[in-house]
This record gives C-alpha cells, structure tokens and sequence, in this order.
C-alpha cells in the first residue's frame, strides 16, 4: 500500500479521506464508520494544523508582525555531494525530485544558511502537491522519556477525534510520510548517542517513508552514510538582492540598501554575508537601523543587538520600548553574555521549563556589579523588549542559535580573563570540537590574538609534525617519491587531522553493499569501522571498485574549517583533475589482500613495493581520502609563513608590554 499514489484529490479533507480508507481497505477491515470519520478527521486536522505551523516565519527582521514562508522565502540550491554537476532547486517542485533522487536524504550546512528554512518549506509543499502527510521533528524536543514515536503521538493526539496509536504504527509502517528530522546539531550531546540510535531504529521499522535530516556539520552524522547529502549553494548576488527586496516588500529602503553595496569599493567585504540568508537578513536589519553597512560579522551581530534594544529604526520616530529591568545596554548584555555561554556549555538552545531559564538568568545577574533586577522583569524584556527569545506554548528559547553562540564568545574573550586561553585550546582539542565552530568564528573575530597563540600555534604545531612524517616515510619507505610535491602536499592534509585508510571487500561484503537490504547495510558499515583504529572517529564509504575507504577527522578540524572560513592565506588550490572514478578503478587493481585493512602508510609501502606509478597514488588520495568536496589543501611552507608571522608579533607585542607598563 503506498499512500503516495492515493493523496491525489483535492483539499485536506479529501487527502485525509483517501489516506484512512485506503489504509483499512489494505487491512481489509471492517470498521464502524464512526470509527472511520473520526481517523480521517483527525488526520485532517493534524494536516491543516502541520501546513499553518510550517507556513508560518518568526525572524528577527520582523518581530512582532505575522509573515509566512511565502511572504521571504527565495528558491535555495541544494548540491548533491555524491554527483557535483546535480544541483536542485528547492521550489514547489522539488519535494519530488528528492524523492526521486533517493528516500533518504541529509541536507548539511553552515549557521543561517536555511537548512531549517527548506525542510519548513518542502513540508508545506508536501501538504499543496500532496506529496505525502509531513511529519516535523525537532530533535531537540526529543528527550530519553521521549522518543520519536512518542513524539509523533503526541502530534495526532491534540484533536478531539483521535487515530488511535495501533492505526498511526500500521499507516506509518505502510509508507506515504515525509519525516523531517531537523536540527541534529541541536541535540543536547548527552543525547546524542541516544537520539541518533532511535532515529535509526525508527527508519528500520518504517523503512517506506521518505526521510529529511537537516544538521550542520558533526562527526556524528557517519551513523547516517545511507542518506543522500546535501550541501546549500551560497546565495548569488541577485538572490540576496531578491532576499532583500522581499523583506522591504519591494520598497525604497531595499532600492537604497541594494544601490550602496554595489557602489560600494569593499565589496569583497561583503561577499560572506551576501551568500548567507541570514546574514542578509541580519544586513537589512542593521541598515534599517543605522543607515550603514558593517563589515564584520561580528559588526553584524553587535549592530542588531543594538537596534533590537533601543527599539526603533531610522525610518520611524525614535520611541524606546521601556525596558522592566531598568538595565543600560551594557549590563543587559552582560547578562546574556552568561545566558549565552551556559547556553553552549550544555548546548542548551530551548529551555523546556520557565524555571529552567529563571535559573540562569539568576547566575547571569550575578555577573552585574551595582545592579540587581529582578530575574522575572528580565525574562519578560528578552521576550518583548530586546526579543532575543521566543516564547512558544511552555518552552522559551533563543531567536537563533547563532545568537547564543555570538554571546557566549563574548563572555569567553570579555569575561574569562586568563582562562580563556586554556578554554579555547579545551574546546579545538575536545570531542566536540565541531559544534562549536560558529562561536569560535566569532572568537576569532573578537579577540584573534589570544586565538592566535591558544588555537592556531598549536594547529601549526601539529603541521609541521605531520610534516616530518610525511619526509620520514618518503625517506625510509619511497625515496624515489621525496621530490613529488602533489604527494606530499596529500599525505600532509591527511596527516594533519588524523588518519585514512583502504579496505578491499571480499565477494559476500560486495553482495551485501550491493544488494538493497539497508539493515544489512549498516550493519556491514559498523562491522567495517570497528575494526580500524577506535580512537579516531571514522568517515566510512563504499566505492563501486569494491573498496572501503576510511576518513578519520579529529576534532582539530574545526580549526581547518575556520581558517578556510577565514581566508587565511595557508592553503592552495587542487591541482588533481577529477578522474576519481580511474582512480578508484586503479587501486582495485593492486594486490590487495581482501578484508585487509591498509593505513595510508601501508598502503604507501605497498603500492612503492609493487612498482606503481607515484601520479596514481597521488591522484587516489587527492580523489578518495582527503575530505569529500574540499577544494582547498594546507601547504606547509605557508602554514611556516604563518607561524613565524604570529610568534614575531608575540614577540613584538612583549617588548611593547615591556615598554608601556615599565614604572619608572
């Protein structure tokens, strides 16, 4: 029974009814029609309660004032990782598309890129093209009293007509629902583990639904190597010109904001926050306040702090919304600068219980010296005065996450005085490295001296060792290999964050990976991962040459991803023309013992041994190992550039201590 091909009439009421009926037509039961109008009725509900929510838009931009997702949205890009040239347009056509493309799909990407945003809009276009019946998961709602059929339950349980639990299981077992997962990256990290084992075992007991899974990026997300992922192509620039258009309805302030950036001579400022949907946004929002176009992202920030405390824009008169806790922006702020870093410390964006968020807003006030309001006045003023939260049924949580992370790093550079160094380098070497990388970026930006000695020296470091390893095997193991500087320049990108290695499948692996059991699938992925090396989190793949190729990132790579982010002028571009699939082919070719991991420095010796030529190995780990899509590589006599440049200015910054603080 596929409910996909029946949801083709019009109106909900129509969708609902031919869902039910076709459901227990399947059964071949017999129900009592009071029965059968009160499934379909609550089901129709559930689709005209599930459309409104997803159509309905809270920004920053607007407070205060009712938008949908019709009212902002601009059709987004996705890109397929597995096949570059496949791009697809998200647009009231698209739904199908990915459905086409594969059941199973992840969309992966930055902060404010709209990953939230697409799985909002494809869900509205599920109930208008009668796609299927959409199912929305937060997945930071999800809790271990709470799992994901609980959660859904819940969904279909607010009507007075309700669908009893055994008929929701059969209708979901059977196939013809969109479930949305969105917001991996915002589950608590206790709960990851827990969290990503129900996803998987629901999927395997509803395997006939189509799955969305939206995150930025985590180690995690390996679990789900069976989804189709996606990454958002950054806007164009006549896309953030449309973006802006709409958020002015087409008005002269847009016109004014759109002439000034392109007569503008530091244009190539601008190019980050013209890519980023909510940078955009944040960028009218500041101009509507000022007049004037920051060229920070920290500027960004900063500037819509201001205009959301003072209230007003300078389109209107001046009038200050008046504040219950009597706080100047200064203290205010102080405040959400502890707000934000407990915030990231339990990666805590929503509180579940008022109480909950009295409690920190308490330890926040203790950081004001001469001040003491009270902690319900300031609730109620980050909910209505300077709206950084949003209030929804019993659970408080901030507007963004990214406004979170911007506080957080001020209270980490402004707050911790001498620990913060040691708390930056805690953060870039723990397991979670990762989720902190959009702090972090704002770290750099506030106080890029301190990251430079806690964060970047000791990446450095790491570089010029995996450089001496990269000179030692060639020495001892490929002499005839030392000069090959594309050779070298992979190995050293692999080396700096951990690890790779290749495994050639025997004929009941190959059977296995290539037949259509997913649960299989699985199981053979974590089979193959648990033997390498467990102190490296794993990337695992699978070619169609019958290869196993690990991936192992530490949590360092934070680092690359900022300095890559950053434009820091370490890096080269690729030079490898894209003949992965040769090269693939190739390695198959060796005499490879099946079912035999090889590290790369095995795999090295042997392919040396063997004869080979130093072009092939060098293009395979160009194409194979090193991180999927990156275009960019580490040089090292770059990165040596780097670090002289940053301990000459330490140097430099000491003799001028010496010299300002000698009292004589």
């Amino acid at each position: 029974m596929d409910l996909m091909n029946i949801l083709v009439t019009a109106g909900l009421g129509e969708m609902a009814k031919t869902a039910v009926k076709g459901l227990l037509d399947f059964f071949r039961t017999d129900y009592e029609e009071s029965l059968y109008d009160r499934t379909y009725e609550a089901l129709q509900e559930y689709l005209t309660c599930s459309y409104r929510s997803n159509a309905m838009m809270h920004t920053i931009v607007f407070r205060g004032i009712e938008k949908t997702i019709f009212d902002l949205y601009i059709p987004l890009t996705l890109q397929c990782q597995r096949e570059e040239g496949k791009r697809i347009v998200v647009n009231e056509k698209s739904m199908a598309e990915i459905m086409r493309n594969h059941k199973r799909s992840i969309v992966i990407d930055n902060a404010g890129m709209g990953k939230s945003t697409i799985a909002k809009y494809l869900a509205t276009q599920a109930v208008i093209r009668k796609s299927g019946i959409p199912i929305m998961i937060e997945l930071r709602k999800l809790k271990k009293e709470k799992n994901i059929m609980s959660f859904i339950e819940e969904q279909f349980d607010q009507f007075d007509k309700k669908i009893a639990s055994a008929d929701l299981k059969c209708m979901l077992k059977e196939g013809g629902f969109i479930v949305f997962f969105d917001g991996y990256d915002e589950i608590a990290v206790e709960l990851r583990q827990t969290v990503t084992e129900d996803i998987r075992y629901f999927i395997e007991r509803a395997p006939e639904n189509t799955y969305i899974l939206t995150s930025r990026e985590e180690s995690e997300l390996s679990s789900f190597s069976d989804f189709l992922e996606y990454t958002i192509q950054p806007l164009r620039m006549n896309e953030a010109f449309a973006l802006i258009r709409k958020y002015d309805n087409y008005g002269k302030h847009a016109e004014d904001l759109i002439t000034k950036i392109k007569e503008e001579e530091n244009l190539k400022v601008l190019k980050e926050f013209l890519t980023n949907p909510l940078l955009v946004s944040l960028l009218y929002k500041t101009y509507m306040y000022k007049g004037e176009i920051p060229y920070k992202k920290i500027e960004f920030y900063k500037q819509v702090y201001e205009a959301l405390f003072n209230d007003h824009d300078k389109s209107k008169d001046a009038y200050v919304h008046p504040k219950q806790s009597g706080l100047d922006i200064n203290d205010f702020e102080r405040v959400l600068m502890a707000l934000g870093f407990l915030g990231v410390k339990r990666w805590q964006v929503e509180y579940e219980e008022k109480e909950e968020l009295i409690r920190d807003i308490c330890i926040g006030i203790k950081n004001l010296v001469g001040s003491s309001p009270k902690p319900q006045h300031f609730l109620e003023d980050i909910i209505h005065a300077v709206p950084l939260f949003r209030k929804d049924g019993g659970t408080y949580r901030w507007i963004h996450k990214s406004f979170m992370e911007y506080f957080a790093a001020k209270y980490i550079c402004y707050e911790m005085g001498d620990r913060k160094e040691a708390l930056l380098y805690k953060i870039t070497n723990g397991d979670n490295g990762m989720i902190y990388k959009n702090m972090l970026d704002f770290c750099y930006e506030l106080d890029l001296k301190t990251f430079r000695k806690a964060v970047l020296i000791p990446w450095l470091m790491r570089v010029m060792e995996a450089e001496k390893k990269v000179e030692c095997l060639l020495r001892e193991q490929a002499p005839a290999w030392q000069e090959n500087e594309e050779l070298k320049r992979g190995l050293l990108n692999v080396w700096i964050s951990g690890d790779a290695a290749v495994l050639r499948a025997g004929k009941e692996t190959c059977r296995i990976m290539q037949g259509k059991d997913r649960k299989q699938h699985r199981e053979k992925f974590d089979e193959m991962r648990s033997r390498v090396d467990k102190f490296f989190s794993w990337q695992t793949s699978f070619t169609s040459e019958e290869l196993f190729i690990f991936r192992s990132d530490t949590d360092d790579d934070v680092v690359k991803d900022i300095l890559l982010m950053k434009n820091v002028p370490v890096t080269v571009e690729r030079k490898m023309e894209n003949d992965s699939e040769k090269t693939s082919a190739w390695i198959h070719e060796l005499l490879l013992e099946e079912e035999k991991v090889y590290y790369l420095e095995q795999l090295i010796q042997t392919v040396y041994l063997n004869g080979e030529s130093v072009e092939r190995i060098a293009k395979f780990i160009h194409m194979s190992v090193l991180r999927s899509g990156r275009r960019k590589m580490f040089d090292y006599s770059l990165c040596c550039d780097l670090l002289m440049e940053i301990r000459q200015e330490m140097q430099e910054m000491e003799a001028l201590n010496r010299e300002l603080f000698t009292l004589e």
